[in-house]
């Protein structure tokens, strides 16, 4: 039997559902999972009103800073929508921290003050309350601020996985494995 996939804030809606600026942002949570497993689709709460433009679900590790993988959506009716990853960005290394976030958007959702609290976890995934969560960056790319702890429900699908797959390597440009023995992965 299958473990369901994880997500970091399920069905929780954010208190403001329509909030917008001039400036376009890439909004993110800081997330990691305990248990080995594969990202598989993106997931963000869309506004009331769409944001203009397309709008990107990217993957970051928070170390490098480096993109892992990327997604547009095409369904932007307002609540939770998911953009498959193709292929799944597999975790092999517990305890790494990545970014979930959305791209360059002016329109967006926010709770205030959701990481003040402390993390919020929820089965193998937590996203920390150290006050830097809450990622926050002008324009496309890596968020490398935050904004008074507020959740901007940048989330993902997890599938925890206890058998062993491709590793994705620090450095490693997106997509690629590494595997020290054809046929078997490290």
């Amino acid at each position: 039997m299958a473990t369901p996939a994880a997500s970091i804030f399920g069905d929780q809606v954010p208190v403001v559902t329509s909030a917008v600026d001039v400036t376009a942002f890439t909004l993110g949570t800081k997330w990691s999972a305990s248990v080995r497993g594969a990202i598989t689709h993106g997931r963000w709460y869309f506004p009331d009103v769409a944001p203009d433009g397309p709008t990107a679900w990217v993957l970051y590790d928070e170390v490098t800073e480096a993109e892992i993988a990327r997604a547009e959506f095409t369904d932007t009716a307002p609540g939770w929508r998911t953009v498959a990853l193709d292929p799944p960005v597999v975790y092999s290394t517990p305890g790494t921290v990545m970014v979930a976030a959305v791209e360059a958007v002016t329109r967006y959702v926010a709770t205030a003050g959701l990481f003040a609290d402390g993390p919020v976890i929820s089965g193998p995934l937590t996203a920390p309350g150290d006050g830097d969560n809450g990622r926050v960056g002008i324009g496309a790319g890596y968020p490398p601020s935050t904004f008074g702890d507020t959740c901007y429900f940048a989330d993902l699908l997890f599938a925890p996985s206890l058998s062993a797959g491709p590793r994705i390597t620090t450095g490693t440009p997106p997509g690629r494995i590494t595997s020290s023995t054809p046929g078997r992965w490290r």
